[in-house]
């Protein structure tokens, strides 16, 4: 268990983060070092889901083409 720790806290500082989401988890590293593991509720990894609206370049809310 003990390198499973080392490993993931080796790959948070790596990646710059001190957390990071994966399948239905949030990984993350607290205050005194230790890595932390918490499921997460179904309605954040639908929020997470969400499709984003992109709008053209140059046109502006309101605006018809």
């Amino acid at each position: 268990m003990s390198a499973l720790e080392d490993e993931i806290r080796a790959l948070l500082m790596k990646e710059e983060k001190s957390e990071m989401i994966t399948g239905d988890f949030k990984i993350s590293i607290r205050g005194d070092g230790q890595i932390e593991v918490t499921e997460l509720p179904r309605l954040n990894l639908e929020q997470l889901n969400l499709p984003l609206v992109i709008e053209p370049e140059g046109q502006k809310k309101g605006e018809s083409q």
